[in-house]
């Protein structure tokens, strides 16, 4: 196009005809310029080695481009299912990708849930999904205790969570932070189970 100037009024004209062009395609002009772009947020509080390349997949064949919220190790769940409380008269998020199943219910309780039956769900087990359809589980966690085998025999091993109460194992056992993530889920089950015995 070559140099040319522009004046201040010839830019507020080409600013206003802009203006008008964004006004008339934000009031569905019958024939836009372009498709908008399918857009889904999600808050994802499951690791995002795990999870991203799920989401990528999903962004690959729907087409549907994909805002991911994660959240951060040090507050895993937690901080995200706050984030979803703070943010329940304005929601920003469409999806809640939760690593446990303690905040979802706490969510729930709350009336931060929409119900959702995923035609894609139809093969989980009623066991993993809410009876009132606010939540589906499509993932397992398991625990393990998992030791050094230079200062443990195999056979001295503790074989269950419980036999980390034996006196022998004070001071030489950690968990993770049970405030955060899975593990409140664990230690949940653990205190409906034995209660504070």
């Amino acid at each position: 196009m070559g140099n040319r100037t522009v004046t201040v009024a010839q830019k507020t004209s080409l600013l206003t005809a802009a203006s008008i062009v964004v006004v008339a395609a934000a009031c569905g002009s019958p024939e836009p310029a372009q498709t908008p772009e399918r857009t889904v947020t999600i808050y994802v509080s499951t690791d995002r080695v795990f999870s991203e390349p799920v989401l990528r997949e999903y962004e690959r064949r729907s087409g549907v481009r994909v805002n991911v919220a994660y959240d951060t190790e040090e507050t895993k769940s937690t901080g995200l299912a706050n984030r979803l409380l703070a943010e329940k008269t304005r929601p920003q998020a469409d999806v809640f990708w939760s690593n446990e199943p303690v905040r979802t219910l706490v969510l729930k309780s709350r009336d931060v849930l929409a119900r959702y039956r995923s035609p894609s769900a139809g093969g989980i087990p009623p066991a993993l999904t809410d009876l009132d359809g606010y939540w589906t589980g499509f993932s397992a966690r398991i625990r393990v205790i998992a030791y050094n085998t230079k200062l443990v025999n195999a056979e001295d091993a503790p074989r269950s969570v419980f036999d980390l109460a034996d006196p022998r194992w004070k001071g030489k056992a950690a968990v993770a932070d049970p405030r955060f993530g899975s593990m409140s889920f664990h230690v949940a089950a653990l205190y409906a189970r034995v209660g504070d015995g």
